[in-house]
């Protein structure tokens, strides 16, 4: 076998490169440094001499240089040199802009080497991308400054900016704007103002002296439009919508008359809506209260006028009711009479009950422990020198009450008097009379001898025999009985 060792030998290393220029002019390239003999650009022609390394070049834009490298053992390079353009300016035009607002401007955007655009004018902004279009949107006329920015990440500078002025007219569009009002409310409205500038209001506005304002009177919500001419001729609208609060002055009248106990209470209730506020007042009294409902009671049987104010931000409204209050009184009434009736003068008396209640359904009677639903009772008076009693009666859950007393005095008449000088038993004195009690005497022959409407305990016989006599009681009762006169 045989060995032959051979060398390699390696050109000069020339990378890609890259340089920018900031402004035309002469611009010094610069080839990278290494072992070379000799330089070769390509073209050549733009260079003032493109066999050295670092050639000059007049440069106006972009372009890029091939370029050749030989070293002392005649290998040869080659790479790429590309001259970018690294100027970024802000530049635009505004073409055929509108002479009223509210308008949409297409800027021209004329800059060089933007990555991105900014537009700013009034209080809005927008970016495009590069050299995209844009629109920019006036609502009103006026004067604006319109600027735009620049921006670059591989231009010599990181961003540059311009601006141009314009004057718009046109009082432009606003609203719609929602106003609240309160019913039969008025509602003044203002128009935006400006010199020179005439107003369309409709008919139903009421103007003063500035013509941007009016008043109206609405009953309802409604929209408004105002229609305004600039001293340019230019038009704009203003919209408004007036919107009526809704107050819910509506009250509910329930009564709540108790029968038993004559109480005339009424309850007064609202719907309670969230944001309400309000105040009742009964008129013809000085009575107020401050609550969504409220239970009143009345003293009589009258016409009565309630009040409800109702509030709700920024509105009050007041609403008036009549009530009458006429609820029919409980026809119920406890009452009995109680009288003494002598059948026969010298025995004990029958207790007589007249009930005289009214509109009960059922009656309770009770004395001495004892009670009895009967419509009229039969108590036993045995042993008993009074008697209590008590009535009750009732008309479905009501109910009323009475007592009575009553002394069961009995007639203690004598049978016998005696005449004579002593002054003892000699005059017709009958113990426990009633008052306002009449009597009449007759002698055996029924001739009357004695005759008084309220007898007072004074009659004397004239003689010997034998009498006879009749009680009349106040009551309408009587008995009869008979009495001897001796000496």
């Amino acid at each position: 076998y045989d060995t032959l060792q051979i060398e390699v030998l390696g050109g000069p290393q020339l990378p890609d490169t890259l340089i920018r220029f900031c402004s035309p002019g002469s611009l010094a390239l610069q080839a990278p440094s290494g072992n070379v003999l000799s330089w070769s650009w390509s073209p050549g022609f733009l260079l003032n001499d493109s066999s050295i390394a670092n050639p000059l070049l007049q440069v106006s834009a972009p372009v890029v240089f091939q370029l050749a490298a030989k070293d002392s053992n005649s290998c040869v390079s080659r790479s790429k040199v590309e001259v970018r353009d690294g100027r970024l300016k802000a530049n635009f035009n505004l073409p055929n802009v509108p002479l009223c607002a509210p308008a949409v401007i297409q800027p021209v955007n004329q800059s060089i080497n933007p990555v991105e655009s900014r537009f700013f004018w009034g209080t809005d902004s927008l970016f495009v991308s590069g050299l995209a279009s844009a629109q920019l949107f006036f609502p009103k006329g006026g004067r604006y400054t319109i600027r735009l920015q620049v921006l670059s990440d591989t231009a010599c500078i990181s961003f540059a900016d311009t601006s141009l002025e314009i004057s718009l007219g046109g009082p432009g569009n606003t609203g719609p704007d929602s106003l609240s009002f309160c019913p039969n409310d008025s509602v003044l409205l203002q128009a935006p103002a400006g010199p020179g500038f005439q107003y369309v209001w409709p008919p139903e506005a009421i103007l003063g002296g500035d013509s941007s304002r009016a008043i109206f009177y609405p009953v309802s919500s409604i929209p408004v439009l105002v229609t305004i001419r600039d001293s340019l001729q230019c038009t704009g609208e203003s919209r408004f919508f007036l919107r009526q609060e809704v107050l819910d002055t509506s009250f509910n009248v329930a009564s709540e008359f108790d029968p038993c106990t004559d109480l005339l209470q009424y309850r007064f209730s609202t719907a309670g809506l969230p944001d309400h506020f309000y105040s009742w007042s009964v008129l013809e009294d000085t009575f107020t209260v401050s609550s969504s409902s409220f239970n009143y009671v009345f003293q009589e049987r009258n016409s009565y006028r309630i009040r409800l104010l109702t509030q709700k931000t920024p509105c009050t409204i007041s609403r008036e009711k009549i009530v009458e209050v006429n609820d029919p009184p409980l026809k119920l009434r406890a009452d009995f009479n109680l009288s003494l009736v002598y059948e026969e003068c010298a025995k004990g008396p029958v207790l007589k009950i007249e009930n005289n209640s009214e509109g009960a359904t059922a009656q309770r009677w009770s004395w001495n422990g004892i009670s009895s639903d009967l419509p009229l009772p039969s108590p036993d008076l045995s042993g008993l020198d009074s008697i209590r009693l008590r009535l009750e009666v009732f008309q479905g859950s009501c109910q009323k009450e009475i007592s009575k007393s009553i002394r069961l005095n009995q007639l203690l008449p004598p049978n016998l008097l005696t005449l004579g000088s002593d002054g003892k038993n000699d005059e017709f004195v009958i113990f426990n009379l009633p008052e306002k009690s009449s009597i009449e005497i007759w002698d055996r022959w029924g001739k009357k001898v004695f005759q008084e409407s309220n007898y007072r305990n004074n009659w004397k016989p004239e003689a010997e025999g034998m009498y006879f006599y009749r009680l009349d009681f106040e009551n309408g009762n009587s008995c009869t009985s008979w009495l001897r006169a001796v000496k």
